[in-house]
């Protein structure tokens, strides 16, 4: 799995949008 650093928004985006509860879990670790 790439850092959260280093992944880009796009597919930290994709990721959220394909599961709303990991969203959750990387907007409170950021």
């Amino acid at each position: 799995m790439k850092r959260l650093n280093i992944t880009l928004p796009e597919e930290l985006y994709r990721e959220i949008e394909s599961i709303p509860n990991k969203s959750r879990l990387i907007a409170e670790a950021l």
